[in-house]
């Protein structure tokens, strides 16, 4: 408990002649200057501003929080109140007041804090994932889309969303947030399929922040980035994996109707051109086309009859193959090969062809029928 008389000079509180009746406990049995002196320079400052309103009539009541160093040498919290009595001609007269240990409730009210703190970046990672799982569910969404909005949750995850910046790299794709920049402070996780590492996901922070659990990161934010690799390796691998069972459906569709082709009573310019047709409608190519060989006499000279998906040309329905040429190496080795720069790379008959027609890369593969070589099929 404290009181004091208002001197005439109204200075500041922090000089008047405060007389100590008890003192909080712990606190040292000394004057209330000397009291004062324990506290930071900006807390006498704020309590002379207090006690001045309340003199100028704007507050009868005053109080204030502050940190005490006492007799151990640690810090104790305080409050401070006073209320301000006045003489019968309204002139500020006498202040009474207490001086209240009240350590342990900030200590409550830290904790409270802390656990809110924590409560709200539960509730960010929480929400961060349960997005990203909307994402993923969208029917018919793209590797790209899912990937270009999986990086924009990264920041506001985070705990310091202001400066948080976040990367994701799928096999040759790039996603960045518009803030990214490489930096020593980052945290990462693989994206993996099948076991093999198909790329990352990556946070960075823009400047360097305290160190907590992992360098400037939480270790609830380690599991957040883990959570959001396995969300997404799992997506990637569903779409891996639909691209490989639609790719050999397809690949059956097309037997199907090559099949159906073939077992038709059709000649064989119209069943080329319908095989043809069959190919171009399930790869899109530039041109389908289909090479019949038959050795001649000698070895190193072809005869080529040639079906497309736009056209059957008779007048191109014989060509002279050499040794060096590409249908022949194809026809030859039975095996698959892909020709990139045939502008460049062909003349003869057969070059001449290519750039007629503007074709310029063709995989070309062996035709067979009982083992035995019958020809090329280059779309």
């Amino acid at each position: 408990l404290w009181n004091c008389r208002i001197p005439n000079d109204n200075s500041n509180f922090s000089r008047w002649p405060v007389v100590m009746n008890s003192y909080p406990s712990g606190c040292a049995k000394i004057g209330f200057r000397d009291y004062l002196k324990t506290l930071e320079k900006k807390d006498i400052q704020y309590l002379n501003g207090l006690v001045r309103k309340a003199l100028d009539g704007m507050n009868r009541d005053f109080h204030t929080d502050y940190p005490v160093k006492i007799l151990a040498g640690t810090f104790r919290w305080h409050r401070i109140s006073g209320r301000i009595y006045h003489d019968p001609d309204g002139s500020p007269s006498e202040i009474f007041g207490v001086i209240t240990d009240i350590s342990d409730k900030k200590e409550i009210e830290e904790q409270l804090l802390s656990e809110t703190r924590k409560l709200i970046e539960r509730v960010k990672e929480l929400n961060c994932l349960y997005t990203l799982s909307k994402i993923i569910e969208s029917p018919n969404i793209s590797v790209e889309d899912t990937l270009t909005q999986a990086v924009e949750l990264i920041p506001p995850s985070w705990q310091y969303p202001e400066i948080s910046a976040g990367r994701i790299r799928y096999e040759k794709m790039e996603f960045r947030t518009d803030n990214y920049r490489r930096t020593r402070w980052k945290q990462s996780a693989k994206i993996n399929i099948d076991g093999n590492n198909r790329g990352f996901i990556e946070v960075t922070y823009l400047r360097k922040m305290p160190l907590i659990d992992e360098g400037p990161f939480l270790k609830e934010e380690r599991l957040l980035i883990n959570a959001m690799a396995e969300h997404l390796s799992r997506f990637l691998k569903r779409k891996h994996d639909e691209q490989i069972l639609t790719k050999q459906l397809n690949q059956l569709s097309l037997g199907a109707k090559i099949s159906h082709v073939l077992t038709s009573n059709t000649r064989l310019p119209g069943m080329l051109n319908k095989c043809c047709d069959a190919v171009y409608a399930h790869y899109k190519p530039a041109r389908a086309v289909i090479w019949l060989l038959k050795k001649n006499d000698t070895e190193r000279n072809l005869q080529a009859f040639q079906g497309r998906s736009d056209r059957l040309d008779p007048a191109l329905g014989i060509i002279e193959i050499d040794s060096e040429s590409m249908i022949w190496r194809v026809f030859e080795s039975q095996k698959k090969i892909h020709f990139k720069g045939l502008l460049n790379s062909f003349n003869g008959r057969e070059g001449r062809w290519f750039q007629n027609e503007g074709i310029d890369s063709c995989i070309c593969l062996p035709l067979q029928v009982s083992n035995q070589p019958l020809g090329v099929f280059g779309p």
